[in-house]
């Protein structure tokens, strides 16, 4: 046993702690530590976790919200794609205080992640069943030379819903509930936080490869899983769009 192990070991007087008080000791730790890392899972991670999504709920109502609101005034009424992305800027500050929903360059975002989700329109058929008529992604410019930018398109790759045509309302998303002619609007939010390549990195230079969800999205214990690969807290909400907003793709 080294000098510094004796050292530590040691009581007042400087006796040197038995084999029966290092076993004791070794037994509490075995037990503590485990129990500490429970408690840090159960009183910080989990409400933690349940709060992400709750956040990103949130969010995506904030989006609903505005997406019915902002043409009103407008004597078309129509969503543009210029709208989408205004909602999606403002919506998403309810999470990124300020600018840092955006990368600052390419590949490179404050907190790592960015805002990323999806919107679709979908028609309830006269046989019971539903189709998808159109969708778009959405995200902050994430792989774009140019920050600040929201990027529209048809990359579907981490979608939780399933873009299908005159099938089960459920196939498309289990909570859909459509009746013949009518229309939804889906929106699914989320965060893009790709860390399995160097590709990817912090504006402060840290790559994220280095850095595991857990430290990215500030659990201490608990490793959020993505779906399919950089996908993150994907959040779903339906709702029924005003007429005229979203009956058919946005204008450009």
């Amino acid at each position: 046993m080294s000098s510094k192990i004796v050292t530590l070991m040691q009581r007042g007087g400087g006796q040197v702690l038995g084999k029966p008080y290092i076993g004791a000791i070794f037994v509490e730790l075995a037990i503590t530590i485990p129990a500490f890392a429970a408690t840090l899972y159960y009183l910080h991670d989990i409400p933690k976790y349940k709060r992400t999504y709750s956040k990103m709920k949130f969010c995506a109502n904030c989006m609903i919200s505005i997406l019915q609101n902002i043409s009103q005034e407008r004597s078309d009424k129509r969503v543009t794609f210029t709208d989408i992305k205004n909602s999606v800027a403002a919506s998403y500050l309810t999470i990124y205080p300020a600018n840092s929903e955006f990368n600052t360059e390419r590949n490179t975002a404050i907190f790592g992640h960015v805002p990323m989700g999806f919107i679709y329109l979908v028609k309830g058929n006269s046989n019971g069943t539903a189709s998808i008529l159109w969708g778009n992604r959405f995200h902050m410019a994430y792989t774009s030379y140019s920050p600040k930018e929201i990027t529209i398109d048809t990359d579907f790759y981490t979608t939780l819903i399933g873009r299908y045509s005159n099938v089960a309302p459920s196939l498309i998303c289990p909570d859909l509930k459509i009746g013949n002619g009518e229309n939804k609007i889906i929106i699914e939010c989320g965060y893009h936080y790709y860390n399995y390549t160097t590709a990817y990195k912090f504006t402060g230079g840290q790559n994220a490869k280095n850095v595991p969800s857990k430290s990215a999205f500030g659990f201490l214990t608990l490793y959020p899983k993505a779906n399919n690969l950089y996908s993150y807290f994907n959040t779903i909400v339906i709702f029924t769009p005003k007429p005229g907003v979203l009956d058919g793709v946005p204008q450009q």
